[in-house]
């Protein structure tokens, strides 16, 4: 729309005032234009963004999807056909290392862990915070081989979520990937006419 506003401004000017135009006075327009448009576009993605955190379909933390998100997404994998896996990554004892080191250093090792699952999983968007010290991501594997490199991958970059050995110590997470089951409503008619 700033682009249109800009060509028909041009159009106008040479049009109308060919002799007058002066740089000042009516070059100005022609950068306003795209900046009110980057603008109010900026403000609208914010504006989506919050919106989308305020009905809880976005974690503000991690800026994953919510628990409802991953389950559908999950219902909607198993009827897909191709390979499917899920990882579920988790801060083992987080209530112990919450009362131990407090919510801003837990909550930094939750948002360092989400960096490192956003760099590995880059090409899938299926990322979730299914609970306080718990995240997964649903993403399309080949066969086990690749299940076996990302679960490696995880645990090495999880492993090192601080510079600091000593609180480093604090943090440890539990990754655990496994397969969807596909066509599981097949899956079941099948079962339920060889039982009849």
């Amino acid at each position: 729309m700033a682009f249109l506003a800009d060509l028909l401004y041009l159009a106008s000017l040479f049009i109308y005032s060919r002799e007058n135009f002066s740089l000042l006075k009516d070059g100005i327009w022609l950068a306003a234009f795209p900046l009110i448009a980057f603008t109010s576009g900026q403000l609208g993605q914010t504006t989506l963004e919050l919106d989308l955190v305020n009905q809880n379909i976005v974690d503000g933390l991690t800026g994953f999807k919510n628990k409802q998100k991953f389950y559908d997404d999950l219902l909607d994998a198993s009827s897909l056909r191709g390979k499917t896996a899920v990882a579920i990554i988790s801060l083992v004892n987080y209530k112990d290392v919450l009362a131990l080191l407090g919510k801003e250093k837990t909550d930094r090792a939750i948002i360092i862990a989400s960096k490192i699952i956003n760099k590995l999983f880059s090409n899938t968007n299926k990322k979730y915070r299914l609970e306080d010290d718990t995240l997964a991501v649903i993403f399309n594997s080949s066969d086990e081989k690749d299940i076996l490199i990302a679960q490696a991958k995880l645990n090495e970059a999880l492993s090192k979520v601080f510079d600091s050995s000593n609180i480093q110590a604090a943090f440890k997470f539990a990754v655990k990937i496994d397969t969807v089951e596909h066509d599981l409503e097949e899956a079941g008619n099948s079962l339920s006419k060889s039982s009849v």
